[in-house]
């Protein structure tokens, strides 16, 4: 379903249909398959009403409805991009989307996003991530219990891992200027540039490449590594600036495997640089690790305050 089918599905729910879909959301903290007696407790609507929603809900694509032992629904992405952008136009943020996305990536599906007053807005829907974290002795403990629903949690986690990258980064070096975040969806500023990796050629290749590590070298002394950079994600706007994009899977510096990281990050876009353009640059003096990096926060940490946010989260509509 495309996002203009989306929305001309969202705009047809009511707000019983509304309801159940968040009823279902909280369910699926310890369900699987929210079963029908729980929306129906939860709902304070007449039984017929709490029906006609799920089974509208069901053909709708939004939950899948599964019968056994009892009767339960579970909510698919479709359901979880309907809630977002509820919550999004509720706030103001959003007034629109685009038909079509303007980026398909690994884990994610980008559109453009207008506001009533004009504004135009990056919508990034998350579908999975945090790959970088999984190991991580609290994430594992958190995810267990809800491992029924792993792909809504995480893409959930991974957008907030991202929001909070853009509000350390934002205005210390260039990235987009993050707007909201609500469940797996992050709002920003829209860059008006191209991927690195669509570019046949530039004007002084090498200064680009200069300012990739720059802003990826600013990024390390704020205390953030991106961890996953590369051509795809670096953008080089109408002016030539640049501009690094996509951070879910960054790391604190203080992770044990930082600046490992961040010398991979730099090796592979310095291997696009000599592939595409014949640059030859010394990796180690570009690799360096930047002196007078913060200290930030442990592993640890950064993951408690991102589960913090989600649970937060929860309890707002």
């Amino acid at each position: 379903m495309s996002v203009k089918d989306l929305v001309r599905a969202y705009e047809g729910l009511d707000r019983a249909d509304l309801r159940v879909l968040r009823i279902v959301e909280l369910g699926h903290r310890k369900h699987e398959y929210v079963p029908v007696e729980l929306v129906l407790a939860y709902s304070n609507m007449p039984k017929t009403a709490v029906s006609r929603s799920l089974a509208k809900l069901n053909r709708l694509g939004m939950l899948v409805r599964r019968v056994g032992p009892y009767t339960g629904y579970k909510m698919t992405f479709l359901g979880y991009d309907c809630l977002a952008i509820h919550t999004l136009r509720k706030r103001g943020i959003i007034d629109s989307i685009s038909s079509t996305p303007i980026g398909v990536g690994k884990e994610s599906v980008v559109y453009l996003g207008g506001s009533a007053d004009g504004e135009r807005y990056v919508l990034k829907f998350h579908r999975v991530g945090l790959t970088s974290f999984r190991n991580v002795r609290r994430l594992r403990a958190w995810l267990g219990d809800r491992r029924h629903v792993t792909q809504l949690y995480e893409s959930r986690l991974s957008a907030q891992m991202e929001y909070r990258a853009l509000a350390l980064l934002s205005g210390r070096t260039n990235v987009p200027r993050p707007i909201d975040v609500n469940r797996h969806v992050v709002v920003m500023s829209r860059i008006e540039g191209s991927e690195l990796y669509r570019l046949r050629s530039v004007e002084e290749p090498l200064r680009v490449l200069d300012a990739i590590v720059d802003n990826a070298a600013r990024a390390y002394r704020v205390g953030v590594v991106h961890g996953d950079l590369s051509e795809y994600n670096v953008l080089v706007d109408v002016e030539g600036d640049v501009w690094l994009i996509d951070w879910p899977q960054w790391i604190p510096t203080t992770h044990g495997s930082a600046q490992a990281l961040f010398r991979r990050d730099l090796e592979r876009v310095a291997s696009f640089f000599a592939r595409r353009f014949g640059i030859a640059v010394d990796i180690d003096r570009m690799c360096h690790v930047p002196s007078g990096a913060t200290t930030g926060m442990s592993v640890d940490a950064l993951i408690d305050e991102i589960l913090r946010r989600v649970e937060d989260e929860f309890g707002e509509e």
